[in-house]
């Protein structure tokens, strides 16, 4: 390599280098404090923009490695998806436990009606129910589900205490709690890379204004959520984490072979 190559690539690495600074410099460094999200997206154009966004691949990837978790070791006929979104978790779960009847609750009544029209494409209308709900007031009975996810939406929730409590109270004692979001004790780089990211999902209004680098600064750190949980009363709470996400478990009290029928429970609260 003569001195002329050498140069111009010492040049492209010095650039390269300066560039990487100004970004981190304009970025900053991930929140330390959690900033309010909102509660669901309503607007019709927003709606269609997520419901592409999480329609790609790097997605159903994703959504395939939290589906395999959720079901491990389990025979699951009752689910239910808290903050479905468009209804492409719950029909991934529905695909994967044929047995099984997935709900899935969404605050946002457009996401829902989405998430309706997705199950009615792909036929599965009978296995794959969906609904307006809040997560603070879901609209079940004790113990009513054996396994229980919600995927990207602990950040969103107001009271996340209160919902964690709900999902709770809805599940089978010994059934499976499992809520897997994006963490906000992210690396620098990381950070840097959703802000950036910001500029181009703004421009082609991905989702909310400021995303994703709003999501993040709504999101939990693993000791936060691991907190929340237990001061929901989660008997048992524990957490998986990878790059920039985390995974906050009720793991079940034992496996079961079979499904195991919703013992009769008052309702909280319920008059005497």
């Amino acid at each position: 390599m003569n001195a002329r190559r050498l140069g111009a690539l010492a040049l492209c690495l010095a650039v390269g280098l300066l560039l990487v600074r100004r970004l981190q410099q304009w970025a900053g460094n991930p929140p330390r404090r959690r900033a309010a999200h909102k509660e669901a997206i309503e607007r019709p154009e927003n709606v269609d923009s997520y419901t592409r966004f999480m329609a790609l691949p790097p997605l159903r990837l994703l959504r395939g490695y939290v589906a395999r978790r959720a079901s491990a070791g389990m025979s699951p006929w009752r689910v239910l998806d808290v903050g479905c979104g468009p209804g492409w978790f719950p029909l991934e779960l529905a695909d994967r436990l044929p047995a099984a009847v997935v709900v899935g609750v969404d605050l946002s009544l457009p996401m829902a009606a989405k998430a309706v029209a997705h199950a009615a494409s792909r036929n599965r209308e009978q296995r794959a129910v969906f609904a307006q709900a809040r997560g603070e007031e879901l609209p079940f009975p004790d113990d009513s589900f054996d396994l229980i996810v919600s995927t990207l939406a602990l950040h969103h929730w107001q009271d996340p205490v209160t919902v964690l409590e709900e999902l709770r109270r809805v599940a089978q004692p010994g059934g499976r709690i499992l809520a897997f979001d994006i963490r906000r004790d992210i690396p620098v780089w990381l950070w840097t890379m959703f802000r950036t990211g910001q500029v181009v999902s703004d421009s082609l209004r991905l989702c909310e204004e400021g995303e994703p680098s709003a999501s993040v600064a709504a999101a939990f750190t693993p000791a936060e959520a691991r907190r929340l949980a237990l001061q929901a009363g989660w008997e048992r709470a524990r957490v998986q984490t990878g790059l920039g996400w985390l995974m906050l478990e009720r793991p079940p009290a034992h496996p079961a072979p079979y499904p195991v029928p919703p013992a009769a429970r008052r309702r909280r609260g319920a008059a005497t």
